[in-house]
């Protein structure tokens, strides 16, 4: 038997059109610009973001977290307390962060 040469016929490839690739990244470069804005105007509340990052830290790291407003509190009352102003000055917390609360006799 005997068999005829064939020649291999290579077609030519095509060159890949990407040209939508380049305003797919715009799009996409845009949208990133637009959410980093909206947040960057947003308000950030200390308390709630620290009460979140904590939540998520004992959570996934199952550690527990000490927050940096419970650290200052704790500082604020024991100067409140070595002063011997614990009649006249009040610390505690709201949602807002730390609440300090004088009387008037501690002004004057």
């Amino acid at each position: 038997m005997a068999r005829g040469k064939r020649r291999l016929q290579f077609k030519e490839e095509e060159p890949v059109n990407e040209d939508w690739l380049a305003t797919y990244a715009d799009a996409i470069t845009l949208l990133m610009a637009f959410f980093v804005m909206l947040v960057s105007f947003s308000k950030v509340e200390i308390p709630m973001f620290e009460k979140v990052q904590a939540g998520i830290a004992e959570q996934i790291g199952k550690r527990e977290v000490v927050r940096p407003t419970q650290v200052l509190e704790t500082d604020l009352r024991d100067v409140v307390f070595n002063m011997a102003l614990d009649s006249a000055v009040n610390v505690s917390t709201d949602d807002e962060g730390i609440l300090m609360e004088m009387g008037s006799a501690s002004l004057f």
